[in-house]
């Protein structure tokens, strides 16, 4: 009896998992449609920008990568948004929705690379506060506020009283004697510009 033996050959193929490659996902509030809405004040808001990316529509501020808020005040009054404590380059740009008029656009405010804006809001009213970085550059640790800030200073208020002598010269000039003036609430100092016209005759004299 005749036995035939089959000889086979087994392969083995051995197969090594490869690293696939995935996008970093960006912040979630990259794109002005999903803004995160901020809340109570003082509002303080920590997230790392470094994956955010720019957007067609972003307005001209910066041109960097951005991320979005939405605030809507309570209260008719003046707030500012910053990003004071950020480790890099900021903008800020604050606009009402639905309307192209921006009410601010900040780059470096103060002695650092931080940005500030502040601006008049009115209560209901829903602004758009948009956070990018300087130059095209990278984003970082970015770290937002938006809190309730103090009216604007408004120019000190001050009366001038002139003596009624005075004495006009041959050659336009006016002398002002016994000049007396006070000021009230002037923390810094007041310059007063007077311009004089006079008629002399059909000659007008003007001086200042």
């Amino acid at each position: 009896m005749r036995r035939i033996l089959a000889s086979g050959v087994m392969a083995v193929m051995l197969v090594i998992p490869v690293p696939v490659a995935t996008l970093a996902a960006g912040p979630t509030n990259d794109d002005r449609a999903n803004a995160t809405p901020v809340g109570g004040l003082t509002y303080v808001n920590v997230q790392d920008t470094r994956d955010a990316t720019p957007q067609d529509v972003d307005p001209p501020c910066g041109g960097g990568p951005t991320v979005w808020y939405t605030f809507t005040p309570t209260a008719t009054g003046h707030y500012a948004a910053a990003t004071w404590g950020s480790d890099y380059d900021t903008t800020i740009w604050v606009g009402e929705r639905g309307s192209d008029e921006w009410l601010g656009c900040n780059d470096d405010a103060g002695k650092g690379v931080q940005s500030k804006v502040s601006w008049r809001g009115r209560a209901g009213v829903e602004y758009l506060i948009m956070v990018g970085s300087c130059c095209d550059e990278r984003g970082g640790n970015l770290r937002f506020v938006v809190k309730a800030a103090p009216p604007p200073p408004t120019p000190p208020r001050f009366r001038l009283r002139v003596a009624s002598t005075a004495r006009l010269t041959w050659n336009g000039k006016v002398e002002v004697r016994g000049r007396t003036s006070s000021c009230r609430r002037a923390s810094r100092g007041v310059q007063v510009s007077v311009r004089i016209r006079q008629f002399w005759g059909r000659r007008i004299i003007r001086a200042g």
